[in-house]
C-alpha cells in the first residue's frame, strides 16, 4: 500500500511540475531580472540606482552580476536600450527629436542628441538621412 501511495504522489508531483510555468521552476539570475525590468521600463527616467534598488541590491552588486553574465554595466545597458528604441522610432515613425527625447525619459533634446551621437557615431539627422526609407 505504501508503494502505491508513493507512486501516486510521485505522479501527482510530476504533473504539477510539468504544469508549472518555467519561470517559477527556474530561479532567475539578477542579470536576467534586470534585463526584464529594463525591457519594461527603459523609456522611464529610471537610473541604474533605481533599478538596483527595485531588485533589492546595491548598484555595485548589480554591475558585478551583469559583468559576470557578460552584460555591460547597468547604466550602459540603459543607454543601449534607449538608443535602440530611438533608432527604431527615428526610422519607423515621423516623431521629431523632442518627442523621442521625452518618450525615452530624457529631459533635454540637446543632451539626448549628444548621447545619440556618442553611441551611434552619427547625429540624429545624419542617422535619419541614411536610414529612413524614401
Amino acid at each position: 500500500q505504501y508503494k502505491v501511495i508513493a507512486s501516486l504522489l510521485h505522479t501527482v508531483l510530476i504533473l504539477l511540475y510539468r504544469q508549472a510555468p518555467e519561470q517559477s521552476r527556474v530561479p532567475q539570475s539578477l542579470a536576467e531580472r534586470f534585463s526584464e525590468k529594463l525591457e519594461l521600463y527603459f523609456a522611464s527616467a529610471r537610473s541604474a540606482s533605481d533599478y538596483a534598488e527595485e531588485l533589492g541590491c546595491s548598484l555595485n552588486h548589480l554591475n558585478k552580476a551583469l559583468s559576470q553574465s557578460r552584460f555591460p554595466s547597468a547604466q550602459a545597458s540603459i543607454i543601449e536600450r534607449r538608443m535602440l528604441e530611438a533608432k527604431r522610432l527615428l526610422i519607423h515613425t515621423d516623431w521629431g527629436v523632442k518627442e523621442i527625447t521625452y518618450h525615452l525619459g530624457y529631459e533635454d533634446p540637446d543632451y539626448f542628441g549628444k548621447v545619440f551621437k556618442k553611441q551611434t557615431g552619427q547625429t540624429v539627422s545624419e542617422f535619419v538621412k541614411s536610414n529612413r526609407p524614401g
